[in-house]
């Protein structure tokens, strides 16, 4: 069989599209055929922290007492967990001087002097008779909402609380004494002002983390528009191939 030169042409540019043609079959990789490769790099996740407010109380003990020989001192260390943010402590001292003389007025009132100390941060007030005192202090801001990208749980939770490191607790120092009023002329030891009793409460508010995952987690992926019957693969359209692989079918 003899061809004319135009058909050997075009016989040769079908053979090569038909080749092209099946190298690109056999070479074409369907959507997500990449998922054996998921586990070779490490996924992140975003995480998000939250901070739940709580309160708690320093115990103390039941009788408290200023004497006139001898001032009431206590180191106050709060500490409530190593996972939190510590924001605010608040004193409260309430008294009443329990030994008086006189009929008709008053006599011999005691003064009381209540002071709290924080890092050369010093509160200090005094009362004459009776008294209520509050100092608060402010010890850090309230931590913020944070997201961030995490390959675990546990990696976010060390982040996090790398941020608080140290805010965790405070220690005070309180000082309370008290000045006698009775004058000096009442000798008898039974009738002696020795000091005050007074309550003493402290209460403090804290911050602990709870850590969750965001949604901020779809894959947008899929293309918006065109025709449904198209299929994306490696960013190549296969209703395109086909054309392709049609056009030069109509060369042979």
């Amino acid at each position: 069989m003899n061809l004319k030169k135009n058909d050997k042409i075009i016989l040769v540019v079908g053979v090569v599209i038909l080749l092209v043609a099946g190298a690109g079959i056999a070479l074409y990789t369907a959507p997500g055929s990449d998922d054996d490769n998921v586990g070779e790099a490490s996924q992140k996740t975003d995480y998000m922290s939250s901070w739940i407010r709580k309160t708690g109380v320093v115990s103390l003990d039941d009788v408290l007492e200023a004497s006139k020989s001898e001032d009431f001192t206590k180191t106050i260390a709060i500490n409530p967990s190593s996972q939190c943010v510590l924001t605010n402590v608040e004193f409260k001292l309430d008294w009443m001087d329990d030994r008086t003389f006189g009929l008709f007025k008053n006599k011999g009132l005691d003064t009381l002097t209540f002071e709290v100390s924080r890092n050369g941060n010093t509160q200090s007030e005094s009362s004459t008779g009776e008294g209520n005192h509050t100092f608060s202090f402010n010890i850090n801001a309230k931590p913020i909402e944070e997201t961030i990208e995490a390959e675990s749980e546990s990696d976010a939770e060390d982040w996090f609380l790398s941020q608080i490191a140290g805010e965790n607790s405070e220690t005070f120092e309180v000082t309370v004494s008290v000045d006698i009023g009775e004058p000096w002329f009442r000798f008898i030891k039974a009738f002696r002002d020795k000091g005050n009793e007074f309550d003493l409460s402290v209460e403090y508010t804290y911050y602990t983390l709870e850590i969750g995952m965001t949604d901020d987690n779809d894959d947008d992926t899929k293309p918006s528009g065109g025709n449904d019957d198209d299929v994306i693969t490696n960013n190549h359209y296969v209703g395109e191939f086909y054309i392709n692989l049609g056009f030069g079918r109509s060369m042979i």
